[in-house]
């Protein structure tokens, strides 16, 4: 497929999105649900067809600053000063030229309206960073295990117990407006949010290239990496491994960078795994691993709904299938597997036994190498691929931690 092309660039947002709100119940949808609330207060406001287009944009991946279960509790206490995540979410979409544009919004989305935490006052924030604010606050009121209809009475209560101090009073008036219509509370909890996103989502048509994508990619890596110090820096160390792996086997430029791309969204599934899980200082126990071995499911199905990422999610997802059919979660088979998936299973064991790990610390290059054979020997990996990096142990093990 050529590039730069013509993507559907809310498709992608929402995809993406569907990332920040993978948790250890499995898919949540609260950044639907802020963002569908957003665009009714937006409507209510008479904002611009620009500002509503920012507003969305800016909604869908508000919480790009979160990557932990930890922090995710948190947050959904209303009183809760989440202003710290709000920074870190505009230090990352900064550094794409795709999504820079929605980084001030971001930053300032949990700025208190009379300026008693650290960011902006009043006015001076940002009108979509107000409406966000509310909006996101209002969700965590919503209680899931009782009819949301018959709500209304609390919900408004507890906005209006902030009403000047974290938020600005007229958007609390214009919600309240809204929350009486049972319509309004039903929308954004129902099964009907994703047909409805669609209504309200604004028609974004944008040329990317493969740079661009790469930009997004690399923020997510870093939303992934984060939630574990031990795998602070995995989803990097496997671009730079998978890349020099791929430029001896003869990939194109085009190719190189769908593989990096690839390889920064490998582990996007692990997402859904508990932190515990992924800090244990132990072996996981077999339940713990059943659970982590959901990660791939979750990583596959969220890049294929990408119209523009059939081959990449299949190079991201595929890295824990073996050529003997004994992987997961597919139990693919050597002829169902291509150059770049065996590439990133490689890249992906090199890398975990370059790196120091809640039970072990790193491998030995022998060691390493010793491993590796096992894994060819068994039917696990592919015996050519692992030939290349034996050869050239010295210089990838001096990829790892090294900047993409």
């Amino acid at each position: 497929m050529p590039y730069p092309q013509k993507i559907d660039f809310i498709k992608l947002l929402l995809t993406l999105s569907k990332t920040l709100d993978l948790g250890t119940s499995g898919l949540t949808r609260h950044h639907q649900m802020v963002a569908l609330a957003s665009m009714k207060m937006a409507s209510l406001l008479g904002l611009r067809r620009d500002e509503k287009e920012d507003l969305f944009c800016s909604a869908i991946i508000h919480d790009i600053g979160v990557s932990t279960s930890a922090e995710k509790a948190r947050i959904m206490d209303i009183d809760y000063d989440a202003v710290n995540h709000a920074i870190v979410g505009w230090t990352r979409l900064k550094e794409s030229p795709i999504l820079f544009p929605y980084a001030e919004t971001v930053k300032h989305h949990h700025d208190r309206w009379d300026g008693s935490n650290i960011g902006l006052k009043g006015e001076d924030i940002p009108l979509n960073s107000r409406i966000i604010h509310l909006v996101d606050r209002m969700t965590f009121i919503i209680k899931n295990d009782k009819p949301v209809i018959g709500q209304e009475t609390e919900i408004i209560k507890q906005i209006e117990r902030l009403s000047g101090k974290f938020f600005q009073p007229l958007l609390v008036k214009c919600i309240k407006e809204l929350i009486m219509e049972e319509s309004f509370l039903l929308d954004i909890t129902s099964d009907f949010l994703p047909s409805l996103i669609n209504n309200y989502a604004p028609s974004i048509i944008r040329e990317v290239d493969l740079d661009g994508l790469m930009s997004i990619a690399s923020i997510f890596a870093h939303v992934i990496d984060n939630k574990s110090t031990y795998t602070m820096r995995h989803s990097l160390n496997i671009a730079n491994i998978s890349v020099w792996l791929a430029k001896r086997i003869g990939f194109s430029e085009k190719e190189l960078k769908m593989i990096e791309i690839a390889a920064l969204l490998h582990d996007i599934g692990k997402l859904s795994v508990p932190d515990d899980i992924l800090e244990k200082p132990g072996r996981l126990s077999p339940e713990e691993f059943n659970i982590m071995r959901g990660h791939t499911y979750f990583t596959y199905h969220i890049l294929n709904s990408i119209d523009e990422f059939d081959t990449i999610s299949e190079w991201a997802a595929f890295h824990h299938e073996k050529l003997n059919g004994s992987g997961y979660p597919f139990h693919l088979k050597e002829g169902q597997l291509s150059m770049g998936s065996r590439i990133m299973a490689v890249s992906d064991k090199f890398s975990a036994l370059s790196e120091d790990r809640p039970y072990r610390k790193s491998l030995t290059n022998k060691e390493i190498i010793a491993e590796l054979n096992v894994m060819v020997e068994s039917g696990d990996i592919d015996g050519k691929i692992v030939k290349i990096l034996k050869e050239e142990i010295e210089e990838i093990r001096g990829l790892i931690n090294k900047e993409v």
